[in-house]
């Protein structure tokens, strides 16, 4: 892998100069020679969280491993970009200051890694809540479905997150900006 990576970026940087080469994950090739001169940067998903489940903390133990293996990168001066799936707004706040204040780059996203995810796009307020209904009292909905791109969602569930339209630009909500002294 590491010869792989090496000619690829020396040919590449060859094709197309400043040609950035950013290998995400498989940090434990960080240790092996001449792999940190053909990278300008590392990526490493779930390095705080969802390691064993989404939005829980890894263990302590798993979180100090990632460090080490971060670490030659770390000691070289390479960007290190963290990317954590997480939709709890307190959470990502207080994990964006862990990762800036391990000196590296904050990502969140979504796992399914279909989109984007601006930060405005990434906290999605719950769906309001929906009375139980048993089978017999459920009814079909008043307008027809029929010619639906997919069918809508049952009765208490939000559609899933990944499957939603994206937002344009004039869609999303505007943010307030301190005047310029």
């Amino acid at each position: 892998m590491v010869r792989f990576v090496t000619n690829l970026a020396e040919r590449a940087r060859r094709t197309r100069p400043g040609f950035l080469v950013v290998p995400q994950n498989g940090e434990q090739l960080l240790a092996e020679p001449g792999y940190l001169a053909a990278i300008d940067a590392v990526a490493k998903e779930d390095l705080l969280y969802g390691d064993e489940a989404d939005n829980r903390r890894n263990p302590i133990d798993t979180v100090s491993r990632g460090m080490r293996w971060l670490s030659p990168a770390v000691n070289r001066g390479l960007p290190v970009l963290v990317v954590e799936y997480l939709a709890d707004a307190a959470l990502v706040d207080s994990v964006r200051a862990d990762i800036q204040g391990r000196g590296f780059v904050p990502y969140f996203g979504v796992r399914a890694l279909d989109r984007l995810v601006l930060p405005e796009d990434l906290i999605v307020p719950p769906p309001p809540a929906v009375p139980a209904t048993t089978v017999s009292e459920a009814q079909p909905p008043a307008s027809s479905a029929a010619g639906s791109a997919r069918p809508p969602a049952k009765a208490g569930q939000a559609e899933p997150r990944h499957k939603q339209p994206r937002r344009s630009a004039s869609d999303r909500p505007a943010t307030a900006k301190a005047a310029a002294p």
